[in-house]
């Protein structure tokens, strides 16, 4: 049974972003205009409140070559320069294309929660952008910075992580006439090293100990360019196995040419890595084999860590597209009595 892993969180470099497609995307704020109504008069629930960025950044692609900054939390943060009483309004707009709703949270910057409530239905328009209004229902203390989050960004898989003329979050505090003027604090853009993405694919040999027992090493890893741009020379592909399960490895060339051999690394762990000699062009794959030498294992082997097959860049790359197979393993391994019920010979059969 052949898994994805889970798609890691890469750090991404905090970098502007000028021009393309991407330079549209903003955060736009609309800031409640002063009023004559004292702290805690809900008409002017607004009043002394200023709306800053959620904080927090991540980036989306808009082309294939471009890329845009945008907020990681779907939100803002809300600072006070006076009290407010309950009742203050917040209608947050956003492209549904990149964030999804999950339940409002108000915390303040001294760790307390404060009551928030949806207020009505979420509206789509024609566009794409949907607009959520909460109400805040305990007081807003002065001078106290509170973030505001309504969801966050969604995982972005190829080929759906293109996201062409992202529309801008927009933040409305106040209702009705209480809402004041627009205001804008834009996201910068600039063109980003090209768009490219990896999957990765294995042949599985079985390696079968005792008279029920059995795991798998990968004997044939590849790696296919999705593209627009290459996969960058330097990438590292690496497969890991339990040292209790593998001896010793190594990676040869479909022609036979020895690449690597393993070494032993952190955890119980055997590790056989290389790198990919020159760029592979978009919709090429590259095959390499992997002849692996078993530890001759005696009986069970309690908590086996599963084989896994993985590639990475180099470097983190701000260009680099997530496929979700960036790494393989294998779960139905048989290595003690509990996975052996499961995936055993017998049990299979059965």
């Amino acid at each position: 049974m052949t898994h994805p892993a889970r798609p890691s969180s890469r750090p991404v470099p905090r970098r502007l972003v000028l021009g393309g497609a991407g330079a549209s995307l903003g955060l736009l704020f609309v800031a409640p205009a002063a009023q004559a109504a004292g702290p805690g008069s809900a008409a002017g629930a607004g009043a002394g409140l200023q709306v800053l960025p959620p904080g927090e950044e991540t980036w989306v692609a808009t082309g294939s070559a471009t890329q845009a900054r945008l907020p990681a939390v779907l939100g803002a943060r809300l600072r006070t320069g006076t009290r407010h009483a309950a009742g203050t309004v917040v209608s947050v707009s956003w492209d549904r294309r990149l964030y999804e709703q999950t339940v409002p949270q108000l915390v303040g910057d001294d760790g307390r929660a404060v009551r928030v409530q949806v207020v009505g239905k979420p509206i789509t328009d024609a566009a794409g952008q949907t607009t959520t209004r909460v109400k805040v229902t305990d007081a807003l203390v002065a001078g106290t910075e509170y973030l505001l989050s309504l969801g966050a960004r969604r995982t972005l898989l190829y080929p759906h992580d293109v996201v062409t003329a992202p529309l801008p979050i927009t933040v409305v505090v106040g209702d009705g006439a209480a809402a004041g003027s627009r205001h804008a604090l834009a996201a910068a853009g600039t063109a980003s090293s090209d768009l490219w993405g990896a999957c990765v694919g294995a042949g599985w040999q079985q390696v079968s100990w005792g008279r029920d027992f059995h795991s798998w090493t990968p004997s044939v890893v590849t790696v296919r360019a999705t593209g627009p741009g290459a996969v960058p020379a330097g990438s590292v592909v690496e497969v890991r196995h339990d040292e209790r399960l593998v001896g010793s490895a190594t990676v040869e060339d479909l022609d036979g040419t020895v690449l690597t051999r393993s070494h032993r690394g952190a955890g119980g762990l055997l590790v056989v890595r290389w790198t990919l000699a020159a760029p592979l062009l978009a919709g090429h794959r590259v095959s390499y084999r992997v002849q692996a030498r078993p530890s001759a294992p005696a009986g069970a082997l309690p908590g086996l860590q599963a084989p896994t097959v993985s590639l990475r860049a180099a470097k983190a790359s701000p260009g680099q597209r997530t496929t979700g197979l960036e790494s393989l393993t294998r779960t139905d391994s048989a290595f003690d009595d509990a996975t052996v019920a499961t995936y055993g010979l017998a049990a299979l059969a059965g």
